[in-house]
Protein backbone atom coordinates (compact mmCIF):
# COMPACT_ATOMS: atom_id res chain seq x y z
CA UNK A 1 0.00 0.00 0.00
CA UNK A 2 2.70 2.09 0.89
CA UNK A 3 4.49 1.95 -1.95
CA UNK A 4 1.25 2.45 -4.18
CA UNK A 5 0.84 5.36 -2.16
CA UNK A 6 4.56 6.75 -2.91
CA UNK A 7 4.50 5.82 -6.69
CA UNK A 8 1.17 7.95 -7.05
CA UNK A 9 2.22 11.09 -5.28
CA UNK A 10 5.40 10.98 -7.36
CA UNK A 11 3.25 11.04 -10.66
CA UNK A 12 1.46 14.08 -9.40
CA UNK A 13 4.75 15.92 -10.06
CA UNK A 14 6.95 13.92 -11.85
CA UNK A 15 8.80 15.62 -14.62
CA UNK A 16 8.90 14.14 -17.98
CA UNK A 17 12.14 14.18 -20.36
CA UNK A 18 10.79 14.89 -23.68
CA UNK A 19 9.82 18.89 -23.46
CA UNK A 20 7.26 19.96 -26.13
CA UNK A 21 7.85 22.48 -28.41
CA UNK A 22 5.22 24.79 -30.38
CA UNK A 23 3.38 22.32 -32.58
CA UNK A 24 4.36 22.28 -36.00
CA UNK A 25 2.74 21.58 -39.63
CA UNK A 26 4.59 18.18 -40.88
CA UNK A 27 5.16 17.88 -44.92
CA UNK A 28 2.55 16.01 -46.45
CA UNK A 29 3.99 13.24 -46.96
CA UNK A 30 6.42 13.61 -43.50
CA UNK A 31 9.77 12.24 -45.11
CA UNK A 32 10.42 9.83 -47.76
CA UNK A 33 12.03 7.26 -46.12
CA UNK A 34 9.98 7.93 -42.46
CA UNK A 35 11.41 6.37 -39.59
CA UNK A 36 8.37 4.74 -37.73
CA UNK A 37 8.84 3.60 -34.12
CA UNK A 38 6.03 1.00 -32.79
CA UNK A 39 6.07 0.82 -29.44
CA UNK A 40 3.95 -2.31 -27.99
CA UNK A 41 3.33 -1.47 -24.41
CA UNK A 42 1.40 -4.78 -23.62
CA UNK A 43 1.02 -8.08 -23.76
CA UNK A 44 -2.45 -8.30 -22.58
CA UNK A 45 -5.31 -6.66 -21.66
CA UNK A 46 -5.09 -3.44 -19.78
CA UNK A 47 -7.54 -2.02 -17.00
CA UNK A 48 -7.64 2.03 -16.70
CA UNK A 49 -8.48 3.17 -13.26
CA UNK A 50 -8.96 7.10 -12.35
CA UNK A 51 -5.90 8.95 -11.37
CA UNK A 52 -7.42 9.82 -7.96
CA UNK A 53 -4.68 10.50 -6.70
CA UNK A 54 -3.24 13.03 -9.07
CA UNK A 55 -7.03 14.71 -9.26
CA UNK A 56 -7.53 15.31 -5.98
CA UNK A 57 -4.06 16.03 -4.84
CA UNK A 58 -3.85 18.70 -7.50
CA UNK A 59 -6.83 20.35 -5.83
CA UNK A 60 -6.42 19.20 -2.17
CA UNK A 61 -2.55 19.47 -2.01
CA UNK A 62 -0.71 15.91 -0.06
CA UNK A 63 -3.64 15.30 2.34
CA UNK A 64 -6.23 14.81 -0.87
CA UNK A 65 -3.22 12.86 -2.57
CA UNK A 66 -3.07 10.23 0.52
CA UNK A 67 -6.62 9.98 0.37
CA UNK A 68 -6.68 10.14 -3.58
CA UNK A 69 -4.13 6.70 -3.54
CA UNK A 70 -6.23 5.45 -1.42
CA UNK A 71 -8.91 5.08 -3.03
CA UNK A 72 -7.00 4.38 -6.83
CA UNK A 73 -5.30 1.61 -5.04
CA UNK A 74 -8.68 -0.05 -3.96
CA UNK A 75 -10.18 0.55 -7.33
CA UNK A 76 -6.91 -1.07 -8.90
CA UNK A 77 -7.21 -4.55 -6.25
CA UNK A 78 -11.19 -4.77 -7.43
CA UNK A 79 -10.64 -4.20 -11.10
CA UNK A 80 -7.55 -6.56 -11.59
CA UNK A 81 -9.48 -9.32 -9.39
CA UNK A 82 -12.70 -9.20 -11.80
CA UNK A 83 -10.76 -8.77 -14.96
CA UNK A 84 -9.09 -12.25 -14.40
CA UNK A 85 -11.60 -14.21 -16.43
CA UNK A 86 -11.27 -11.62 -18.68
CA UNK A 87 -8.45 -11.72 -19.25
CA UNK A 88 -8.22 -15.77 -20.24
CA UNK A 89 -10.54 -14.99 -22.41
CA UNK A 90 -8.43 -13.02 -24.55
CA UNK A 91 -5.80 -15.40 -23.90
CA UNK A 92 -4.51 -16.43 -27.13
CA UNK A 93 -5.60 -13.37 -29.13
CA UNK A 94 -2.57 -11.82 -30.66
CA UNK A 95 -3.23 -7.45 -30.46
CA UNK A 96 0.23 -6.66 -31.01
CA UNK A 97 0.59 -8.63 -34.30
CA UNK A 98 -3.21 -6.90 -35.15
CA UNK A 99 -2.21 -3.72 -34.41
CA UNK A 100 1.08 -3.92 -36.49
CA UNK A 101 -0.76 -5.30 -39.56
CA UNK A 102 -2.96 -2.52 -39.55
CA UNK A 103 -0.59 -0.03 -39.20
CA UNK A 104 1.70 -1.01 -41.66
CA UNK A 105 -1.10 -0.84 -44.13
CA UNK A 106 -1.83 2.47 -42.76
CA UNK A 107 1.29 4.25 -43.04
CA UNK A 108 1.66 3.34 -46.77
CA UNK A 109 -1.26 5.65 -47.06
CA UNK A 110 -0.93 9.25 -48.77
CA UNK A 111 0.37 12.17 -45.87
CA UNK A 112 2.90 9.32 -44.16
CA UNK A 113 5.76 8.42 -46.48
CA UNK A 114 6.26 6.68 -49.98
CA UNK A 115 8.66 3.99 -47.95
CA UNK A 116 8.16 3.86 -44.17
CA UNK A 117 10.86 2.57 -42.11
CA UNK A 118 9.07 0.82 -39.47
CA UNK A 119 11.25 -0.93 -36.20
CA UNK A 120 8.46 -2.70 -33.57
CA UNK A 121 9.67 -2.70 -29.97
CA UNK A 122 8.25 -5.65 -28.92
CA UNK A 123 7.98 -3.67 -24.88
CA UNK A 124 8.85 -0.01 -23.82
CA UNK A 125 11.89 -1.22 -22.39
CA UNK A 126 13.72 -2.48 -26.00
CA UNK A 127 12.41 1.26 -27.28
CA UNK A 128 14.31 2.70 -23.98
CA UNK A 129 18.09 -0.11 -24.65
CA UNK A 130 17.25 1.20 -28.18
CA UNK A 131 17.31 5.30 -27.37
CA UNK A 132 20.22 4.24 -24.92
CA UNK A 133 22.28 2.56 -27.58
CA UNK A 134 22.42 5.55 -29.41
CA UNK A 135 20.65 3.58 -32.16
CA UNK A 136 17.43 5.28 -32.79
CA UNK A 137 16.88 8.59 -35.87
CA UNK A 138 16.75 11.88 -35.13
CA UNK A 139 13.26 12.22 -36.30
CA UNK A 140 10.64 9.70 -35.94
CA UNK A 141 7.17 9.05 -35.29
CA UNK A 142 6.48 7.08 -32.59
CA UNK A 143 3.17 4.93 -32.13
CA UNK A 144 2.31 3.07 -28.66
CA UNK A 145 -0.94 1.06 -28.76
CA UNK A 146 -3.06 -0.15 -26.65
CA UNK A 147 -6.57 -1.79 -25.05
CA UNK A 148 -8.24 -1.68 -21.98
CA UNK A 149 -11.60 -2.43 -20.07
CA UNK A 150 -12.49 0.52 -17.62
CA UNK A 151 -12.12 -0.90 -13.97
CA UNK A 152 -15.79 -0.94 -13.57
CA UNK A 153 -16.06 -3.47 -16.85
CA UNK A 154 -18.47 -0.94 -18.29
CA UNK A 155 -16.11 -0.11 -21.62
CA UNK A 156 -13.28 -1.38 -23.82
CA UNK A 157 -11.23 0.99 -25.68
CA UNK A 158 -8.41 0.26 -28.28
CA UNK A 159 -6.25 3.73 -28.00
CA UNK A 160 -2.77 4.84 -30.00
CA UNK A 161 -0.41 7.64 -28.91
CA UNK A 162 1.25 9.17 -31.54
CA UNK A 163 4.03 11.65 -31.58
CA UNK A 164 6.61 13.10 -34.02
CA UNK A 165 9.61 13.65 -31.97
CA UNK A 166 13.32 15.33 -32.57
CA UNK A 167 15.73 13.29 -30.78
CA UNK A 168 19.36 15.23 -29.96
CA UNK A 169 22.60 13.72 -28.20
CA UNK A 170 23.72 16.34 -25.62
CA UNK A 171 27.66 17.08 -24.53
CA UNK A 172 26.96 15.07 -21.49
CA UNK A 173 25.63 12.06 -23.68
CA UNK A 174 22.21 12.68 -22.30
CA UNK A 175 19.28 12.12 -25.04
CA UNK A 176 17.36 15.26 -25.24
CA UNK A 177 14.14 14.28 -27.17
CA UNK A 178 11.57 17.48 -28.14
CA UNK A 179 8.15 16.46 -29.28
CA UNK A 180 6.88 18.44 -32.63
CA UNK A 181 3.47 16.38 -32.94
CA UNK A 182 1.17 14.79 -30.06
CA UNK A 183 -2.32 13.19 -30.95
CA UNK A 184 -4.02 10.79 -28.60
CA UNK A 185 -6.30 8.71 -31.21
CA UNK A 186 -9.17 6.21 -29.53
CA UNK A 187 -11.82 3.63 -30.31
CA UNK A 188 -14.52 3.35 -27.25
CA UNK A 189 -17.24 0.65 -26.63
CA UNK A 190 -19.49 1.89 -23.45
CA UNK A 191 -21.80 -0.14 -22.47
CA UNK A 192 -25.28 1.36 -21.68
CA UNK A 193 -27.59 -1.17 -20.06
CA UNK A 194 -25.35 -2.09 -17.35
CA UNK A 195 -26.51 -4.44 -14.86
CA UNK A 196 -27.20 -3.78 -11.32
CA UNK A 197 -26.63 -6.97 -9.76
CA UNK A 198 -23.07 -7.38 -8.53
CA UNK A 199 -20.63 -9.54 -11.50
CA UNK A 200 -23.41 -9.06 -14.38
CA UNK A 201 -21.38 -7.11 -16.04
CA UNK A 202 -18.69 -9.73 -15.93
CA UNK A 203 -20.77 -12.50 -17.26
CA UNK A 204 -22.18 -10.37 -20.20
CA UNK A 205 -18.64 -10.33 -21.62
CA UNK A 206 -18.13 -13.21 -20.99
CA UNK A 207 -20.97 -14.31 -22.49
CA UNK A 208 -19.69 -13.09 -25.43
CA UNK A 209 -16.78 -16.16 -25.98
CA UNK A 210 -13.56 -15.21 -27.10
CA UNK A 211 -14.45 -14.94 -31.02
CA UNK A 212 -17.27 -11.94 -29.86
CA UNK A 213 -14.65 -10.42 -27.88
CA UNK A 214 -12.12 -10.40 -30.28
CA UNK A 215 -14.19 -9.10 -32.98
CA UNK A 216 -14.71 -5.88 -31.04
CA UNK A 217 -10.97 -5.63 -30.41
CA UNK A 218 -9.91 -6.18 -34.20
CA UNK A 219 -13.11 -3.27 -35.10
CA UNK A 220 -11.59 -1.25 -32.55
CA UNK A 221 -7.85 -1.25 -34.53
CA UNK A 222 -9.44 -0.93 -37.74
CA UNK A 223 -11.39 2.32 -36.62
CA UNK A 224 -8.59 3.75 -34.62
CA UNK A 225 -6.07 3.26 -37.63
CA UNK A 226 -8.64 4.43 -39.64
CA UNK A 227 -8.68 7.67 -38.36
CA UNK A 228 -4.94 7.86 -38.07
CA UNK A 229 -4.98 7.87 -41.93
CA UNK A 230 -7.78 10.78 -42.40
CA UNK A 231 -6.04 12.81 -40.20
CA UNK A 232 -2.39 12.87 -41.84
CA UNK A 233 -4.61 12.96 -45.72
CA UNK A 234 -4.80 16.09 -47.63
CA UNK A 235 -8.43 16.23 -46.55
CA UNK A 236 -7.57 15.61 -42.68
CA UNK A 237 -4.74 17.86 -42.35
CA UNK A 238 -7.24 20.93 -43.48
CA UNK A 239 -10.16 20.08 -41.49
CA UNK A 240 -7.59 19.63 -38.47
CA UNK A 241 -6.58 23.35 -39.10
CA UNK A 242 -10.14 24.59 -38.48
CA UNK A 243 -10.38 25.58 -35.34
CA UNK A 244 -12.91 23.50 -33.02
CA UNK A 245 -15.57 24.63 -31.61
CA UNK A 246 -17.30 23.02 -28.18
CA UNK A 247 -20.07 22.15 -30.68
CA UNK A 248 -23.18 19.37 -29.10
CA UNK A 249 -22.98 16.30 -31.19
CA UNK A 250 -26.56 14.13 -29.99
CA UNK A 251 -25.37 10.79 -30.68
CA UNK A 252 -28.07 7.36 -29.78
CA UNK A 253 -29.59 9.55 -26.68
CA UNK A 254 -25.97 11.16 -26.00
CA UNK A 255 -24.35 14.38 -26.04
CA UNK A 256 -20.70 15.05 -26.58
CA UNK A 257 -18.72 18.06 -27.27
CA UNK A 258 -16.55 18.68 -30.39
CA UNK A 259 -16.64 18.65 -34.23
CA UNK A 260 -18.17 15.46 -35.88
CA UNK A 261 -16.08 13.57 -38.58
CA UNK A 262 -17.87 10.79 -39.28
CA UNK A 263 -20.91 9.69 -38.00
CA UNK A 264 -23.34 6.79 -39.33
CA UNK A 265 -26.03 4.93 -37.02
CA UNK A 266 -23.39 2.43 -35.65
CA UNK A 267 -20.43 5.16 -34.44
CA UNK A 268 -19.34 8.61 -34.06
CA UNK A 269 -16.35 10.40 -34.43
CA UNK A 270 -15.48 12.96 -32.78
CA UNK A 271 -12.49 15.85 -33.18
CA UNK A 272 -12.35 17.82 -29.93
CA UNK A 273 -9.97 20.36 -28.22
CA UNK A 274 -6.89 22.30 -30.39
CA UNK A 275 -3.43 22.69 -30.43
CA UNK A 276 -1.52 20.41 -28.13
CA UNK A 277 -4.95 19.44 -26.56
CA UNK A 278 -6.75 18.06 -29.69
CA UNK A 279 -7.70 14.58 -29.94
CA UNK A 280 -9.57 12.13 -31.99
CA UNK A 281 -11.89 10.01 -30.48
CA UNK A 282 -14.79 7.16 -31.64
CA UNK A 283 -17.86 6.70 -29.61
CA UNK A 284 -20.18 3.04 -30.20
CA UNK A 285 -22.72 1.88 -27.92
CA UNK A 286 -23.25 -1.89 -26.45
CA UNK A 287 -26.51 -3.05 -25.27
CA UNK A 288 -27.42 -6.90 -24.15
CA UNK A 289 -28.70 -7.49 -27.73
CA UNK A 290 -26.38 -6.08 -29.58
CA UNK A 291 -23.43 -7.77 -27.95
CA UNK A 292 -25.66 -11.08 -28.19
CA UNK A 293 -25.83 -10.67 -31.72
CA UNK A 294 -22.19 -9.96 -32.24
CA UNK A 295 -20.77 -13.29 -30.15
CA UNK A 296 -22.97 -14.99 -32.73
CA UNK A 297 -21.95 -13.39 -35.71
CA UNK A 298 -18.33 -13.94 -34.95
CA UNK A 299 -18.90 -17.26 -33.34
CA UNK A 300 -18.15 -20.10 -36.49
CA UNK A 301 -20.70 -22.41 -37.00
CA UNK A 302 -19.60 -25.96 -36.76
CA UNK A 303 -20.11 -27.96 -40.05
CA UNK A 304 -22.73 -30.72 -39.69
CA UNK A 305 -21.05 -34.00 -38.49
CA UNK A 306 -20.64 -36.50 -41.40
CA UNK A 307 -22.85 -39.80 -41.37
CA UNK A 308 -21.29 -42.81 -41.17
CA UNK A 309 -21.31 -45.04 -43.97
CA UNK A 310 -24.59 -46.97 -44.29
CA UNK A 311 -24.41 -49.89 -46.02
CA UNK A 312 -26.50 -50.51 -49.69
CA UNK A 313 -28.91 -53.15 -47.71
CA UNK A 314 -29.86 -50.56 -44.80
CA UNK A 315 -29.96 -47.41 -47.44
CA UNK A 316 -33.74 -47.65 -47.76
CA UNK A 317 -34.19 -47.71 -44.27
CA UNK A 318 -31.58 -44.96 -43.00
CA UNK A 319 -32.72 -41.84 -41.00
CA UNK A 320 -32.43 -38.10 -43.59
CA UNK A 321 -29.54 -36.46 -41.85
CA UNK A 322 -30.33 -33.42 -39.47
CA UNK A 323 -30.40 -30.03 -41.22
CA UNK A 324 -27.15 -28.26 -40.73
CA UNK A 325 -27.92 -24.72 -37.57
CA UNK A 326 -27.29 -21.70 -39.24
CA UNK A 327 -25.73 -18.75 -37.23
CA UNK A 328 -28.17 -16.24 -35.88
CA UNK A 329 -28.86 -13.46 -38.04
CA UNK A 330 -26.70 -10.03 -36.34
CA UNK A 331 -28.99 -7.70 -34.47
CA UNK A 332 -29.08 -4.30 -34.82
CA UNK A 333 -26.53 -2.37 -33.70
CA UNK A 334 -25.63 0.67 -31.18
CA UNK A 335 -22.72 2.31 -30.81
CA UNK A 336 -20.16 3.78 -27.71
CA UNK A 337 -17.57 6.64 -26.21
CA UNK A 338 -14.07 7.09 -25.61
CA UNK A 339 -11.24 9.60 -23.97
CA UNK A 340 -9.58 12.69 -25.13
CA UNK A 341 -5.81 13.72 -25.18
CA UNK A 342 -3.39 16.33 -27.20
CA UNK A 343 -1.78 17.65 -30.30
CA UNK A 344 -1.38 19.49 -33.69
CA UNK A 345 -0.71 18.57 -37.50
Amino acid sequence: MFVRTMAALAAVCISFSAAAAKPVALPNPIAQNLPVELVMSQQEVAIDVPNTASAMGSQFGLIGALIGSAVQNSQTKNAEKRVADLRNLLLDYRFNERMEQALRATLAREGFSPNPQIAVMATPWDAAKAKDDGTLPRDVLVITPRYSFSYNLDGLAVRMDVRYVHRERKSNGKLKETIRYSRPYAYQYTVTDVPGEEGAIDRRWLSMGPAGVESLVNRGIAEVTDMLAYDFSAAGRTEAAAKVKNDKIPFSGRIYRGRALRNTQEHVWVRSGNSWMQSLNGYELLNAGKMTAMAAAATPVAPPVAEAAVPAADAATAPAAAPAVQAAPAADATPAPADTGAGGL
